[in-house]
């Protein structure tokens, strides 16, 4: 049985093997050429390893966490429609970086971490609080009235910063990976590897979430195992805002497309919503750096611009169903 799991998720690991090679040798030179060429290989292997490699670790980070926070939170609500982006989690994150940030001059990854943590956390209880009171729909779009107002706090912020800092701003919070280095992507990639890991073992226990709340409490999942898995939510939809800034849809289009074949359980959709995530991220920043090339755009903005159409044929296609109970 579990061999019969890898070998069904082998074409979609071969496919993001094979995007993240194409990822590496794009760019505005001919890599190929540079290392076939004897004297050009160092200066070929350089640019890969510190320029690209980098970028790629972030945009594998900032996929892994998002698509795997946005399974938890679908499970955990019952809403085909739940998203950290959509919910205001992400925004809840990056207001607590900026004001750090500001507040702290030269802040430390550390820093940046931890407040997007605490951040994240404070929307997440906003959202678990309204999710007591309220049926699916009408937390989707408390969600989004919750978001659009930290979008709206973020923007006060930003008039208050200083003039040099806007536009570094502006595009960490359309998503960017222009300021991606070795050692950020490294201790990045590692936390996200230990708390991926940590909510694949806490997927194994959702699956009474498919059945309705009372049968989900009979069969021993409580309100502990909820809340450690809100936990886990908030620190993947954190890792991923300090990592690559504040994206949306990736948590809510990488589980529905990994849905199309790869079962309905949480720890079914668990890794194809892993892979999913990190193709995204990585054709996304792809077609950004390459599509107005030298031009770079932020990454997130060609996610926001094929996830509005996604997120509106999931809506059409799949209304949430009526429970909303985390």
């Amino acid at each position: 049985m579990r061999s019969t799991v890898h070998y069904k998720h082998l074409p979609l690991l071969l496919t993001t093997v094979l995007v993240m090679m194409i990822y590496l040798l794009n760019g505005s030179s001919d890599t190929l050429d540079l290392l076939m060429s004897n004297s050009l290989r160092p200066q070929a292997w350089q640019l890969i390893i510190e320029l690209r490699l980098p970028r790629l670790l972030l945009a594998l980070t900032a996929g892994a966490c998002l698509a795997c926070s946005g399974l938890l939170l679908q499970s955990l609500t019952a809403n085909s429609l739940a998203d950290p982006g959509i919910l205001g989690v992400n925004q809840g994150a990056a207001i607590a970086v900026l004001v750090s940030s500001i507040l702290f001059t030269g802040n430390s990854l550390a820093g940046q971490t931890l407040a997007a943590v605490s951040g994240s956390l404070v929307s997440l209880l906003v959202i678990w609080w309204l999710s007591q009171k309220l049926t699916a729909i009408a937390l989707i779009l408390c969600g989004i009235g919750l978001s659009t107002l930290l979008s709206a706090l973020l923007n006060l912020i930003m008039i208050s910063a200083e003039t040099h800092q806007i536009n570094h701003v502006l595009t960490w919070l359309a998503g960017s990976l222009s300021g991606a280095y070795m050692q950020k992507a490294l201790i990045l990639s590692l936390l996200a590897f230990i708390a991926v890991s940590l909510s694949g073992l806490l997927c194994r226990h959702l699956t009474p979430l498919l059945l309705d709340q009372q049968s989900a409490l009979a069969l021993g999942l409580g309100p502990s195992m909820r809340q450690l898995c809100l936990l886990m939510a908030g620190i993947l939809s954190a890792l991923a805002v300090t990592a690559v800034g504040a994206l949306a849809f990736i948590g809510l289009l990488a589980p529905h497309i990994a849905r199309l074949g790869q079962g309905q359980t949480p720890s079914e959709l668990l890794i194809p919503s892993i892979l999913w995530g990190c193709i995204l991220c990585i054709l996304a920043d792809l077609i950004a750096r390459s599509l107005f090339a030298p031009l770079q755009l932020p990454f997130g903005l060609i996610i926001a611009i094929a996830g509005v159409p996604g997120f509106i044929i999931l809506f059409l296609r799949k209304p949430p169903v009526t429970r909303a109970s985390m």
